[in-house]
């Protein structure tokens, strides 16, 4: 009857590890219920501890609990009746389902990296664009001086020597 409850945390609604929950059933206000459970405790949290210290592949909780309390079949000792350990196949079910959510996630992402990318590369294109029509328009204009400064030189020239001869004069006046 209580083997599909999965027990939760009540301010996260994650599942809670087996650890927490024979420590939840284990010890209350007064202290723990036995000295051999606060031992069986304080083995798993070793056992947990020196796996993640190690670095190995961390095992599951399930794992550490029955290799502390032992197991007996559709029976998690130390837990109570209505508590079953989970099978492999849900186990493996579940992290499958996290793994497929995670790289579903990361598709995602990577899926609106590209898509941002995309639309910079646009972006970027068609300033480029724009920047070689302000340069083949000043070129242009720069074209236009110079012939315009070439035309107006033999003018300017011709002012010159009006401008200096009407000076040498004013000056012998």
């Amino acid at each position: 009857m209580f083997s599909n409850v999965e027990q939760r945390n009540s301010e996260t609604q994650q599942p809670v590890g087996m650890i927490k929950l024979y420590r939840r059933t284990h010890f209350n206000s007064k202290g723990w219920t036995s000295h051999a459970a606060e031992e069986n405790y304080d083995r798993m949290q070793q056992l947990k501890d020196e796996l993640e210290a190690e670095g190995a592949m961390p095992k599951t909780e399930d794992k550490i609990l029955n290799m502390v309390l032992g197991v007996r079949s559709g029976y998690s000792k130390g837990l109570g009746h209505g508590v079953l350990p989970q099978s492999s196949k849900r186990v493996s079910s579940i992290q499958l389902e996290e793994e497929v959510q995670r790289r579903r996630d990361e598709e995602e992402f990577q899926r609106r990296r590209a898509e941002e990318a995309k639309k910079r590369n646009e972006e970027l294109k068609a300033e480029i664009v724009s920047q070689r029509k302000k340069i083949e328009e000043m070129d242009a204009r720069q074209q236009r001086f110079e012939a315009w400064m070439l035309q107006s030189m033999p003018n300017l020239h011709g002012m010159y020597e009006l401008c200096l001869l009407k000076l040498i004069s004013c000056m012998h006046a």
